[in-house]
């Protein structure tokens, strides 16, 4: 129909623990038997609840980067994204409506996805995720990835 439901979100539940999350979860969704949901998958989406969340704040601050951060963030960009994204950032996306093909326009025009692609990486493709690298490189990732493709 093409109307979306606003579901509510799992912030809030950041940093419980997680034998609390299952109770709430099976309170929750207690048409799901053990037999569904149960072991490693389902303790992987309860600690992922827990401590797996990211304050998008920590990696697009307000102000710009400086010199040392972005000279930082494109070392990070030319060692682990180029060989694929090219130098100019614009390679390896497949054609989507609405969205120019360019890790610069994706980073100052849709940065939570761009983000979200940075730290869990793309399944089934060659984009990894970066969730092993420190906060402060992938801030400085994303400031360098916002001087790419200025002119859009």
């Amino acid at each position: 129909t093409g109307q979306h439901t606003k579901l509510p979100g799992v912030r809030h539940l950041a940093g419980q623990n997680p034998i609390r999350l299952l109770e709430l979860f099976n309170k929750a969704h207690s048409v799901y038997t053990r037999d569904l949901i149960t072991g490693l998958p389902l303790d992987v989406l309860l600690l992922f609840v827990s401590e797996g969340q990211y304050n998008r704040e920590t990696f697009l601050p307000a102000k710009p980067a400086g010199a040392g951060r972005l000279q930082r963030g494109q070392d990070i960009f030319e060692g682990v994204c180029m060989s694929c994204h090219n130098p100019l950032g614009t390679g390896g996306f497949k054609d989507r409506p609405g969205l120019r093909p360019s890790l610069g326009w994706l980073s100052r025009h849709k940065p939570e996805r761009t983000l979200h692609k940075l730290i869990n990486g793309v399944p089934a493709t060659e984009m990894l995720t970066l969730r092993f690298v420190e906060d402060d490189a992938i801030r400085d990732l994303m400031s360098y990835l916002r001087t790419l493709d200025l002119e859009n």
